[in-house]
């Protein structure tokens, strides 16, 4: 979804942590959080069901975060050489017409 100004929502996975208690387990765990025992075991590096009480396990959570537009953090980023300076328009035509000389006579065709 994009907001005023070109910024967008975007859902963003961070990891939250879970200190196991006793009497918990992965499924119960799993169940509170909105997630799979498959998905806390990959995040945890389990390879089986057993759990420690105390322990500390990632429960990730899926959060909505505001992004700015990418255009505007493009234009931000770009940084005018220090020995750039800006002269007014009828400046720049006229050195223009200096390095190009113009040759305004008219053309005759035999």
């Amino acid at each position: 979804a994009l907001l005023e100004g070109g910024e967008g929502i975007k859902t963003k996975s961070v990891n939250e942590y879970y200190r196991v208690r006793n009497g918990d387990n992965l499924g119960r765990i799993a169940s509170k959080n909105g997630v799979s025992v498959a998905q806390l075991k990959s995040w945890n590096g389990l390879k089986n069901d057993n759990i420690s009480v105390g322990k500390n396990i990632i429960v990730k959570k899926n959060v909505e975060v505001i992004e700015p537009d990418p255009t505007e953090q493009y234009l931000a980023s770009i940084d005018a050489p220090d020995d750039i300076t800006t002269q007014p328009k009828e400046d720049l035509m006229l050195n223009v017409t200096e390095i190009i000389e113009i040759n305004t006579s008219p053309i005759i065709l035999e």
